[in-house]
């Protein structure tokens, strides 16, 4: 008889035990179902907001907007480099013209020292002297006129770069003015108190009181020359009698 006890009170030992993993093991499914709704309402949020940030960010007017700015900043970059361009190539040709003149006059002095040996000696190599003279003067004048040309084209390039900047500044300017005022003009007004000066105060004052006189009642104002007249009684008897 005491094995079959020992039996029974092992069985239930198992049982219990089976009923505690069996909770334990539910309560970890139902803690980790728990924690997969959370992940994933989490997940969904976060992927909501991220989709709302990159629709506001694809708007194609703010997209539109900022593509302008920064054009204008660059167009703006632009035509600064443009100008600074054009200014280093008139003072690099107006060097270059400067220094073909200086030998231009240089080999027109020669020609005439040379012209001026040929006279007094009247030798052929005094006369192949003159023929380079003159042959350098030629090429030192072609040099000069062809770097006037080039200088002529360069300070009309400046003055475009120069127009073309100074537009672009007044467009910019006028585009500030305009945000700046439209800006302004977008802002709730405030309504100002009105102030009362001492003369519509004194105003408001008087007119109670002379809406009280006009509104009273007036009293008998018929004259006393209009008022009938009591006449005696005798008066009245007499004129009966003689009727």
């Amino acid at each position: 008889m005491v094995p079959k006890k020992r039996a029974t009170k092992s069985v239930g030992k198992k049982a219990s035990k089976k009923a505690v993993t069996k909770r334990l093991t539910s309560k970890k499914n139902l803690a980790r179902k728990v924690k997969k709704k959370t992940s994933k309402k989490s997940l969904s949020k976060t992927v909501k907001q991220a989709v709302r940030k990159k629709v506001a960010k694809r708007s194609p007017i703010v997209e539109y907007e900022q593509t302008i700015v920064r054009a204008n900043n660059q167009l703006e970059k632009a035509h600064a480099k443009a100008v600074a361009q054009c200014e280093k190539a008139v003072t690099k040709l107006q060097a270059q013209l400067d220094r073909a003149m200086a030998k231009q006059t240089l080999q027109r002095d020669k020609k005439a020292a040379a012209m001026q040996r040929m006279a007094e000696q009247g030798t052929a190599a005094a006369k192949n002297q003159v023929v380079r003279s003159r042959d350098a003067l030629r090429r030192a004048n072609e040099a000069s006129r062809a770097i006037r040309a080039e200088l002529k084209t360069a300070k009309l390039a400046l003055s475009a770069a120069n127009a073309a900047q100074k537009k672009f500044m007044a467009l910019q300017k006028q585009r500030e003015r305009f945000e700046r005022d439209w800006s302004k003009a977008a802002q709730p007004k405030r309504r100002r108190p009105r102030r009362r000066t001492r003369k519509a105060a004194v105003a408001e004052a008087e007119s109670p009181a002379a809406e009280d006189s006009t509104t009273a009642a007036p009293k008998d104002e018929t004259p006393e020359s209009e008022q009938p007249v009591e006449q005696p009684m005798e008066l009245i008897e007499g004129s009966d009698s003689q009727g």
